[in-house]
């Protein structure tokens, strides 16, 4: 019963709100980065954006890279997020561009061992 007390006063501590994520994302997003789509799977599960970067060679896998390290680093989402890992990056012949998904961990969730960042 202590366990789902504390669950529930860190949830409400710290609210995530959904629509302050896909604004604070959007701001942050770099030029020749685009989303496709967001599942959000639920209190302290975990938050899939999937999207692509502009382009398929070198220079698109560094704006993917630096964006996924942008991501880590970024303040406002280690509030929330225990790990955000990039979990697919692949060539898209048809638009040029590099399909890309991301994985967003909360805090909380028993699949993050410490809730170290990776």
């Amino acid at each position: 019963e202590e366990a789902k007390f504390n669950e529930s006063f860190a949830f409400v501590r710290t609210p995530f709100r959904f629509h302050d994520f896909l604004l604070h994302l959007g701001k942050i997003m770099p030029p020749g980065v685009s989303v496709r789509r967001i599942d959000h799977r639920g209190v302290e599960q975990a938050v899939t954006v999937i999207g692509s970067v502009r382009g398929i060679d070198a220079a698109a896998g560094d704006v993917a890279s630096n964006f996924v390290k942008q991501l880590q680093s970024d303040p406002a989402l280690a509030e929330h997020f225990a790990t955000i890992v990039l979990t697919n990056l692949g060539r898209n012949a048809e638009d040029s561009s590099l399909n890309l998904e991301l994985v967003f961990t909360f805090k909380g969730n028993p699949a993050v061992k410490g809730g170290v960042k990776k």
